[in-house]
């Protein structure tokens, strides 16, 4: 059986962590939406930090950014682009 077998699975699976807000203001995932006939840009960057750093729950970019400030060890970002 899977962890979030007849869950959610846009919700973070309960004991792993907490969940910052979204640009749509809610915790979760929301793919992503540009306007019909448009293309957006998507950039995504995940962190390799030195140590666990503590948030509350729906915290913000820049809760998260003060938090990891002088713990990354390294980074990458994918920048992709979506259109419909």
């Amino acid at each position: 059986m899977l962890a979030n077998e007849g869950s959610e699975l846009r919700q973070p699976t309960p004991g792993t962590g907490v969940s910052g807000k979204n640009d749509f203001g809610h915790e979760g995932y929301n793919g992503p939406c540009p306007p019909q006939g448009s293309t957006h840009r998507y950039i995504f960057t995940v962190y390799a930090i030195d140590a666990t750093v503590a948030l509350l729950p729906l915290y913000s970019h820049t809760d998260f950014q003060r938090a990891i400030q002088g713990r990354i060890l390294a980074q990458a970002t994918l920048t992709a682009t979506y259109g419909r």
